[in-house]
């Protein structure tokens, strides 16, 4: 009867942490590029489409961790270069692309932070450590080829359950 519920116990753990390992990066990143889309799309920038992809690549990726957001930079630059030279001394249309532009960088600021805090508050019931699932990402592919994306993590997530389960007994 102990051995069954150990057993399930385990069992439990393991999915949770599987399905954080697979399932957090694809929501933030779906998050994101949603965010990015309606974002782009109601501020009137140019290629929103472009945008939301770089966000969905840089979120499923983690290349920027927490600032993802840094990757508005050129729209948000072009924005201002372009007012100031569409302008011609109207300070008023230089005024209004300048907090446009600025409003696209506190959307993408806050809203990714706050996505990002929101999802780690939905999974923070499972260990995991971001560097290790990025990591075994990259060596799993080297190893496995595509399907190591998926793989690495799972192996790594067993291994580190297996060595935490056995120094608690």
């Amino acid at each position: 009867r102990r051995k069954g519920r150990g057993g399930s116990r385990i069992a439990q753990k393991v999915r949770l942490r599987l399905e954080a390992v697979i399932w957090m990066p694809v929501e933030t990143a779906c998050l994101n590029a949603t965010l990015t889309l309606i974002s782009f799309k109601l501020l009137g920038f140019s290629f929103p489409y472009l945008a939301c992809l770089i966000a969905l690549t840089l979120s499923v990726v983690h290349l920027l961790k927490n600032s993802t957001y840094i990757f508005v930079l050129p729209w948000v630059g072009h924005g201002i270069l372009r007012a100031m030279v569409d302008s011609a001394g109207t300070s008023t249309l230089l005024a209004s692309e300048v907090g446009r532009c600025f409003l696209l960088l506190g959307v993408h600021y806050f809203g990714y932070s706050r996505i990002h805090k929101a999802v780690l508050r939905e999974w923070n019931r499972v260990d995991i450590n971001g560097l290790l699932t990025d990591l075994s990402m990259g060596l799993g592919a080297v190893a496995f080829g595509v399907k190591g994306i998926v793989l690495g993590p799972l192996l790594t997530g067993l291994f580190q359950l297996l060595l935490t389960e056995l120094t608690t007994y």
